[in-house]
Formats: structure tokens, C-alpha cells, sequence
């Protein structure tokens, strides 16, 4: 029998045994049981004349070659280090306060650069590194930076996401898919530190009952609200109930059980990020099924601009299963001949699946996604959405139309919407488009 194999046979017996103990491997390292049945490797070693024991960590077993051999050249180390005068137990201790002392003195700051430096080379390209560090260096370091991460309160975030823009209106209120992706950042910096902090005993005090401040929730959100009303409400404008973002799949594998025409409405409005009318008035003449493109005249837009859609697999299949009807030119035909569906036929459909929600409220359902989880562009967004953009050199750029890239943000979109147990599925395909592991 080979000495590993007896040494693990006679490890092994000491455990069943159960009887706390320290057992000589040679030169000081030793395999040890604790009185809790723990089992872990030790050195014993004398230093300033006094006996010593070092735990160098847990103890599996059956233990391998190699795994002794590292257990060896350690515990050599140690003896060497020994011989000088130096004692490894007090050195650990240094160095565990050193790091105690130095956590302690750590900023929001100290802890944001150190987390882009970890993710840096995951990250696809070095340009979206740069843009975190652009927008942390620009918007938050200047707000929070000085402040410890555990001391972060969801006061210190709305401060961020309020501060004055350069065009004297708040942040959120002048880049708005800024000001989400600040959030967003500053929950996933802040979300990494606790996770690395919490499981030391060291620091698990300070972050007892602590929550994200950075996250949407209630808290951040009623903070937001009162804020938009302090400013003055909406200044005028509606804005529709929108579905977070986190619980579209969910309602689209209801959606999906349906299969009237309002609900085959409701799910290609969705899919295609259109506005209700635009999806109730579409023509079969409008939909080129082999290209995958519907195409939407401008007398039909409300920007008076034709809007081309790339039909994402999902809206394929939708179309090429919608039963045609003789008399009408429309995909979704109503009661009355020669009109279309009626926009209550949606809403009641709407307001069954999803009470307190709209389907116009969807459109900002997908602006939110893309920003808060995403990394396609702005400028690629606004296009899906069919807004006008009032910047000239952007608004040249989009002339261009980018129907490549929309089309992979709308089968993006689609395979989000429809990912519901399929999360791991979706994030691997996908991860080169996210902006952080999706959850």
C-alpha cells in the first residue's frame, strides 16, 4: 500500500473516532480535530520560546500527493521564515489588522475603482470600462465618493441621481439613461462589497440589516417620487404605468396561454416595442414575412416618418401563425367589417393579464431594460422606439437606420421577454450584451 494511502486510511480512522487530537505528519505539520469534529492542517513550531500552533487551513480528506506536497513546501516556508527570527502567527495577525484598519478607512470610492479594476478584463470591449469609470468620475465620486460603503443611505443615491445637470435640470430629468445606469452601478458596486465583506467576521458587524440603498425599491422609489414632485410633478407631461422589466417574462408566459386576437395583439405590440394604434392599423401589405420586416407608412407614425421594423423570430412565427380573414386588411380585423380591433379589446385584454398597468407603458418596460441591463446603444434604442431626436449630428447618424443592430435588440428583447425559466439559457447566450450577470 502506497504511504499517501495509509496516511489517509489512518486520518480517516482518527476522524470516525472523533476524539479531538493533533496527529504528527513530520516537521511540525500535524492534522488536527477540534472538539466540534472540524478537521484542519496545523504547524507546531516554537518562536520567541514559546510553543505555537498556526492553522494553515480546512483538512479534506482523502488528501492527494500534490495536495500534501503544497502542505510541505508551506509549512517549510514557515520553518525558514522561523530561523531568521520571524514568527508566522503574528505576521498573519499584521497582516489580517493591516487589512481590518484598511477597510475600515475605505470610501464608496476606493471600493468603485476596485471593482471596475476586477471586472475590467470580463468585460467585452475597454470602451465600456472607460464609460464606467467617465460616469462614476463625472456624476458619483464627487457626491458619495468620500463616503464609507456601509454608510451609503439611499438619501446619499437620490443625491446622485438629482444633482443639478448642466442644463440646470436634475440629472435624472436631463439624461435619464444616465442617471438608471448610475443606479445600477452603484447597486452592483455596492452589492459586491457587501458580498466580499459580509462572510469576514471582521467586518459583518457593520453590515448587519443592511440593505442595497441603490436598489429600485420601494424606499428608492417613493425617494424619486416625492423628489418629482417637489420639482413641480411631471411639468404637464402623462406618463403611462409601466411593468418592470423583471416581471415581463412572467406575465408574457401568461400572455402566451391566451390566444385571442386582443392577446396576439398585445404580444406582437410588445414584441415589437410599437404604440397600440400602430400595431391595431398595421395591414398584411405592411409585413414582408420572408425579410422579416414590417414596414409602417409615415401618415401612420407620429413622427409622420416611416419606421421600419425587424421582426424578431418570435414576431415571425406570431404572424405567419394569425389566421388571414377574406374581408379584412388588417392583421387584427374587428367586429364591424373593414375596421380594425378596437384599442378597448387590448386594454380590457391588458388590464385582465396585469391590473394597474398599460400596454403604451411597455415601450418604457423596454427603454428601462436596455438601459438598467443592457449595453446596446442609445442612440439604437431610440430608433426601435421610433422617437425624434432633436441633435443633429445623432439624428445624422440615424438616418443610416442601423436595422441590423435593431434587429438583434429586438431578438434580444424577445428572447428576454420569453426567457421565464430559461434564465441561465438566456443569460449565456446573451452575456456579451449585458451589462452585469443577469439574476
Amino acid at each position: 500500500m502506497a504511504k499517501i494511502d495509509t496516511l489517509n486510511r489512518d486520518l480517516k480512522a482518527h476522524v470516525r473516532a472523533g476524539k479531538p487530537g493533533r496527529w504528527s505528519l513530520g516537521d511540525g505539520l500535524c492534522f488536527q480535530l477540534s472538539t466540534t469534529g472540524s478537521a484542519t492542517w496545523a504547524l507546531r513550531y516554537t518562536a520567541n520560546g514559546a510553543r505555537k500552533v498556526m492553522t494553515l487551513g480546512p483538512a479534506v480528506l482523502p488528501v492527494s500527493e500534490r495536495e500534501l506536497m503544497r502542505l510541505q513546501l508551506q509549512a517549510a516556508e514557515h520553518r525558514d521564515g522561523i530561523k531568521v527570527g520571524l514568527d508566522p502567527l503574528a505576521q498573519r495577525e499584521a497582516e489580517q489588522q493591516a487589512e481590518r484598519d484598511a477597510a475600515a478607512s475605505e470610501t464608496f470610492e476606493d471600493v468603485a475603482r476596485a471593482y471596475v479594476e476586477i471586472h475590467r478584463a470580463g468585460w467585452r470591449s475597454p470602451t465600456h470600462a472607460q464609460q464606467w469609470e467617465n460616469t462614476l468620475n463625472q456624476h458619483v465620486y464627487p457626491i458619495i465618493g468620500d463616503i464609507k460603503p456601509h454608510e451609503v443611505t439611499t438619501q446619499d443615491v437620490l443625491n446622485v441621481l438629482t444633482q443639478p445637470h448642466k442644463t440646470g435640470r436634475p440629472l435624472i430629468d436631463a439624461i435619464p439613461e444616465t442617471a438608471s445606469r448610475l443606479r445600477m452601478r452603484a447597486e452592483a458596486i455596492l452589492e459586491h462589497v457587501f458580498e466580499h465583506q459580509f462572510d469576514q467576521p471582521t467586518h459583518r458587524d457593520k453590515w448587519k440589516g443592511w440593505t442595497n440603498p441603490a436598489r429600485l425599491t420601494n424606499a428608492l422609489k417613493k425617494r424619486l417620487a416625492a423628489a418629482r414632485m417637489a420639482r413641480g410633478g411631471n411639468n404637464g407631461v402623462h406618463h403611462h404605468a409601466a411593468m418592470p422589466y423583471t416581471d415581463a417574462p412572467a406575465f408574457i408566459a401568461r400572455l402566451r396561454q391566451e390566444t385571442d386576437l386582443s392577446a396576439l395583439a398585445l404580444l406582437l405590440t410588445i414584441l415589437c416595442a410599437t404604440r397600440t394604434s400602430e400595431t391595431l392599423k398595421a395591414t398584411w401589405s405592411e409585413v414582408d414575412l420572408e425579410a422579416g420586416i414590417w414596414t409602417i407608412p409615415g401618415e401612420r407614425m407620429k413622427a409622420r416618418k416611416e419606421h421600419r421594423i425587424p421582426l424578431s423570430t418570435a414576431a415571425v412565427e406570431l404572424l405567419q401563425n394569425l389566421p388571414r380573414f377574406r374581408n379584412s386588411e388588417y392583421l387584427f380585423p374587428g367586429r364591424t367589417s373593414g375596421r380594425q380591433l378596437s384599442q378597448m379589446s387590448m386594454l380590457a385584454r391588458m388590464r385582465g393579464l396585469a391590473p394597474g398597468f398599460t400596454t403604451h407603458g411597455f415601450r418604457s418596460t423596454f427603454r428601462d431594460w436596455i438601459a438598467d441591463t443592457t449595453l446596446h446603444p442609445d442612440t439604437i434604442a431610440e430608433q426601435a422606439l421610433a422617437h425624434t431626436v432633436k441633435n443633429k449630428v445623432e439624428a445624422a447618424y440615424r438616418r443610416g437606420e442601423s436595422l441590423a443592430r435593431r434587429r438583434i435588440l429586438l431578438q434580444h428583447w424577445a428572447e428576454y421577454l420569453n426567457c421565464a425559466g430559461r434564465e441561465d439559457e438566456y443569460a449565456e447566450k446573451w452575456r456579451e450584451y449585458l451589462v452585469k450577470p443577469f439574476t
